[in-house]
């Protein structure tokens, strides 16, 4: 009978060991250095007002914390489509850091219960941003102005995440990307802009190049027309020279002859004065000549003096 009230005593006693142990583990809870927590009272279902940081503590039996991060978590957008303000379709890839405000936890708590909810409106908030941004931009400024588009698209979240009680920080859009027949049109313009540029920058080049061929070419014209005209000088002074030895030659003939024919002179009649100018012939040609003339050594042919 003994042994009997000692093993009831003893199960009692683990039980109530086991419930005091159960009680204590309940009411103790911790909160990593990372996380923040809203303490909730199940037997009061009455949730605090403050925000509780990391740490063991301890409450009434079976109280709990809504956890939510403390730190900045990453929310990543992989190619959201969205239309720019000329109607073309943009598809962006970016991610940002969030973080809740704890001073506005309780409110945060009862308008999105826990953390999973309000991380799918921060999410829809994303991507309404998103939208309103490349709305103000058209798509070759998503290039052009990448930065400011960036700062633009951070102050539209800025402004819908305050209405939630977080901030953001460092939103990196991270890759642009506009439709392929776009990018090609984009690209042949560019070509062509920069195939002009380099006409533009090729054509003084081109042109001295030219006007140095043009000069080149006068140059040697004037050489050409100069040498041609000193040729042409001492071809007419060549020419004039010889022109009057051949006069002067014919004055001298013409002089011997007027004096062969003038009283003064010879006094040559036509008969004598031919058979003279025969005899020179045949003296002066090249070859041989035999003929038979009158020979002019006749006295009678001279005047008598």
């Amino acid at each position: 009978m003994a042994n009997n009230v000692c093993i009831v005593v003893s199960v009692v006693i683990s039980i109530i060991a086991i419930i005091i142990i159960s009680v204590i583990a309940s009411s103790m809870k911790k909160i990593q250095s990372t996380e923040v927590g809203l303490k909730y009272e199940p037997l009061s279902k009455k949730l605090a007002d403050d925000p509780t940081y990391e740490g063991l503590h301890v409450g009434t039996p079976g109280f709990s914390f809504i956890i939510v991060p403390s730190v900045f978590e990453t929310l990543s957008f992989s190619y959201v489509q969205c239309l720019a303000k000329d109607g073309i379709e943009v598809k962006l890839k970016l991610s940002y850091q969030f973080r809740i405000d704890p001073t506005n936890l309780k409110s945060v708590i009862m308008q999105f219960r826990d953390f999973d909810n309000y991380k799918t409106v921060l999410r829809a908030f994303g991507f309404s941003s998103i939208h309103d941004a490349c709305s103000h931009f058209l798509t070759t400024e998503f290039q052009s102005k990448r930065g400011e588009f960036q700062e633009a698209l951070r102050n539209i979240i800025v402004d819908k995440y305050a209405m939630v009680h977080a901030s953001i920080t460092d939103l990196q859009v991270e890759d642009i990307i506009r439709p392929t027949a776009y990018e090609n049109a984009v690209k042949s313009k560019e070509n062509a802009r920069e195939d002009i540029d380099v006409a533009n920058s090729e054509n003084p080049i081109k042109l001295t190049e030219a006007k140095t061929v043009e000069l080149q070419a006068e140059t040697e014209a004037n050489i050409t027309l100069n040498d041609a005209e000193t040729l042409a000088r001492i071809e007419i002074s060549k020419a004039m020279v010889d022109a009057e030895a051949i006069l002067n030659e014919y004055k001298r003939e013409a002089d011997s002859y007027k004096f062969l024919m003038s009283p003064d002179g010879l006094d040559m009649n036509v008969d004598s004065f031919l058979s003279y100018m025969a005899v020179r012939a045949i003296e002066n040609a090249p070859n041989p000549v035999q003929v038979g003339i009158d020979s002019p050594a006749k006295t009678s042919y001279f005047k008598e003096t």
